[in-house]
């Protein structure tokens, strides 16, 4: 019997395509523990980038289309591959809109919430945060579903990681940011949201440690839902990252990192040029605004809420000096007051706040510290005290050191602005006004500080004079 020789060919090649095919399946049939439980086995994800007649001959190099009478190379969008006998890795372009990808990468369920220490986060939250009543209502027209977005080339993509701890999701409800990354869920309280114009959202937040944060959200493109996110909390590494609504997730392709059995490197994109992406907002006819850069924006550095006022601190970049702006909102709606304070922006925090004031405290050099006292009331000026300290029991009263006589120890009451001096002839000169303990009890201050001879001084200071 003759045999022709194209159909030796053509027998062979199909022998080899088989014999690859059902050896790929068994080598590396097996889910990574790192991937979602559901991922499909490394032939899935072939089967996803080619169609349902096409024939792997060849994992590391080539895809044939069969025909009846040829075959032609097809582009398989692989950005790298490895097949090694201890590991099979590929990076590649998923484009498939039914692609179990997009399905994980737009996942917000908490499931196992419990275990997941989602309760745990919260419950460290602090709790007057959780009775206050909401007096905001979230943007209807601002996603609440967010994912990671990325560029590459030039182009926008999705990531789905190689280990799924890097892929970030971010949630809005009517009370809570949460997060999903390698961490699990976790977040913060949403105080407050302010709507500045038709492209731009301020969220004021309180995390589980207490601390006060400013997240601004840039729209950039509306039809895709893309935004940038602006952590003012964060430093500049980590500040910005830009966005997509989960519901607009499929407008654009993945980048998978796939790998079978080992954990890979995560694939680097290119880095992002956030002016440019910035410049790219579009200002209303109504609300033109200024486009801010890095080297022209204001940086948040901190904020103190209480029932009735928020204060925040910013640093302006652009004028490059030692100076913060102090704002003063009310949360009724009131009318904003601003302090410039000459102080470094890296020294500088917020002591304390309550409605009537809010205590800025910072460093005048060396052992110099300084502490500004900023009412609520447009027109109380703000008061300044160097060398100053509280008495531990009563707000009311403060001592400070006024043109470095720190032989004269200053007690102030805050409330009438009544003063009188104290003699500190017989302390070390260098406590610098840091009295080690003082109390009120029974119209007297009781002072504790370090004399001379380095052992510890008392004084009771009758506090009559000042008291009325």
């Amino acid at each position: 019997m003759t045999i022709k020789v194209a159909n030796i060919r053509l027998f062979s090649a199909w022998m080899i395509s088989i014999i690859i095919h059902v050896t790929a399946c068994f080598t590396l049939g097996c889910k990574n523990s790192d991937q979602p439980k559901d991922q499909p086995p490394i032939v899935g994800v072939q089967e996803n980038l080619i169609s349902n007649d096409c024939i792997v001959v060849n994992l590391a190099d080539t895809i044939f289309k069969s025909d009846e009478n040829e075959r032609e190379v097809v582009d398989t969008e692989f950005i790298s591959r490895e097949l090694s006998e201890e590991n099979y890795f590929a990076i590649f372009i998923e484009r498939n809109k039914k692609s179990k990808y997009y399905k994980w990468l737009t996942n917000f369920k908490i499931d196992n919430f419990e275990e997941l220490n989602f309760n745990f986060w919260k419950e460290q939250l602090n709790p007057d945060f959780t009775k206050n009543k909401h007096d905001y209502k979230f943007p209807p027209e601002l996603p609440r579903k967010w994912c990671d977005l990325n560029i590459y080339k030039d182009a926008y993509y999705l990531y789905a990681p190689c280990d799924w701890g890097f892929d970030s999701r971010v949630l809005f409800t009517d009370s809570l940011l949460i997060e999903f990354n390698m961490d699990d869920p976790f977040g913060g309280f949403i105080l407050n949201v302010r709507k500045l114009d038709n492209n731009t959202y301020e969220f004021l937040l309180q995390d589980s440690s207490n601390e006060p944060s400013l997240l601004t959200v840039h729209m950039i493109d509306w039809n895709n839902q893309i935004a940038i996110f602006d952590n003012h909390h964060q430093n500049e590494n980590y500040r910005y990252s830009l966005k997509i609504g989960a519901s607009k997730a499929k407008n654009f392709p993945i980048i998978v990192n796939y790998s079978k059995y080992q954990k890979n490197h995560e694939f680097q994109f290119d880095a992002i040029d956030f002016i440019s992406l910035l410049a790219k907002k579009s200002p209303t006819s109504k609300e033109k605004i200024e486009l801010t850069t890095f080297k022209d924006s204001i940086r948040f550095i901190e904020e103190c809420r209480k029932d009735e006022f928020i204060y925040t601190i910013n640093y302006n970049i652009t004028q490059n000096t030692n100076a913060v702006i102090v704002s003063v909102q009310s949360l009724n709606g009131g009318d904003k007051k601003l302090e410039r304070l000459n102080l470094n922006p890296d020294l500088t925090h917020i002591e304390r706040c309550t409605d009537s004031y809010t205590v800025i405290n910072g460093s005048c050099g060396g052992p110099c510290s300084v502490r500004y006292y900023v009412f609520t009331e447009k027109d109380k000026p703000t008061e300044v005290y160097y060398y100053s300290d509280y008495v531990s029991n009563d707000s009311t009263f403060l001592t400070h050191i006024r043109d470095e006589i720190f032989e004269s120890l200053l007690v102030r009451n805050l409330e009438n602005g009544k003063e009188l001096i104290v003699d500190m002839s017989d302390a070390d000169p260098e406590y610098f006004g840091n009295i080690d303990s003082m109390y009120f009890e029974r119209g007297e201050l009781v002072l504790y500080f370090p004399t001379r001879d380095l052992k510890s001084g008392r004084k009771v200071v009758n506090l009559g004079p000042i008291l009325n």
